[in-house]
């Protein structure tokens, strides 16, 4: 009876061990980004870096580049420090990581077809000097 029950146990610890070590594997630090808003800060990240390279920016310094960073950084209202401890703990996790920059990529794709399906096309004053139509009904005043 004894042998019985003791195998069971072992059965039961086993099987306790392997739920333990499967959840605490996919548990992240309450510090630690989700991977949503890691995947948008990092889009928008990658979108900087694309815009300033296009334009012949490059950074002259550190300092500059993190006067950038923190523009969108603040625009999600996340620390430096929290966004530096999560990328540390993201890319510990390798898995993950590599889960969040397919969907940077799969965004940063979708952003490209948009822009040159004319998603986001400039008005360009010229043309818009050709618009016939008066958009503005009431008579125009100016005061000093």
């Amino acid at each position: 009876m004894l042998k019985i029950l003791s195998k069971n146990i072992g059965k039961y610890l086993f099987i306790f061990g392997l739920i333990v070590i499967f959840v605490s594997c996919n548990n992240r630090p309450k510090c630690v980004l989700n991977s949503d808003d890691m995947t948008e800060i990092l889009t928008e990240m990658h979108k900087l870096d694309g815009a300033l390279m296009e334009k012949g920016y490059t950074y002259s310094s550190d300092s500059t580049k993190l006067r950038y960073y923190s523009f969108i950084l603040s625009k999600y209202d996340v620390s430096k420090a929290n966004f530096d401890s999560s990328l540390v703990w993201y890319t510990k996790n390798p898995k993950t990581f590599a889960t969040i920059y397919n969907k940077v990529v799969e965004n940063l794709e979708l952003q490209e077809k948009e822009v040159k399906s004319g998603k986001y096309h400039f008005i360009d004053s010229v043309e818009l000097a050709k618009v016939k139509s008066d958009i503005w009904s009431k008579k125009t005043q100016y005061k000093l």
